[in-house]
């Protein structure tokens, strides 16, 4: 039986794998010239919400900054200059590299270790539990069900097991 910690890697690591294939299908709806690429790296699904770019990007930064949190790992930082669907690809690549250096097992204590964010006022945070269960897992699929609906928008062809993924 898997623990907690496996499982909250489990599936950080899977939305790193759905987010490839989505970035992969825009760029052959691209290359099948029924858009540009700018079209499809600045589309937003309303005014308000960021565009794929930014989705792309936000969804990588809740995994590795999740997951370097919860193991008691440095962040990496990255410099959000992606203007390209291969930058996106690259900046999956980079974070899926990252994952692979962290050890499920390093994840632990979500019970007692406190987790405070840089934007977090001073003196809040969460419980490691709380953070990993009720933000991050969350935040990073939200991000990813956004980017799949901006390309279904821009009539790229995917369908709901591109965004699942391999079930094993």
């Amino acid at each position: 039986m898997q623990s907690k910690e496996e499982y909250i890697y489990k599936v950080l690591s899977r939305t790193l794998d759905s987010a490839e294939t989505i970035i992969k299908k825009a760029a052959a709806h691209v290359e099948a010239g029924k858009c540009s690429e700018d079209e499809i790296m600045n589309a937003r699904l309303t005014e308000d919400m960021f565009p794929f770019v930014k989705q792309i990007q936000i969804l990588t930064d809740n995994v590795k900054g999740g997951l370097a949190r919860l193991s008691n790992n440095q962040v990496p930082k990255y410099e959000d200059n992606e203007t390209t669907l291969g930058d996106l690809l690259k900046r999956i690549y980079m974070t899926r590299e990252f994952v692979l250096t962290i050890d499920p097992s390093e994840i632990k204590d979500l019970e007692t270790k406190n987790i405070t964010l840089p934007w977090m006022p001073a003196g809040m945070s969460w419980s490691a539990n709380n953070y990993a269960e009720k933000f991050i897992l969350q935040n990073a699929n939200f991000h990813l069900v956004i980017a799949y609906a901006i390309i279904r928008m821009k009539g790229v062809e995917i369908g709901k097991m591109d965004y699942i993924g391999e079930i094993k």
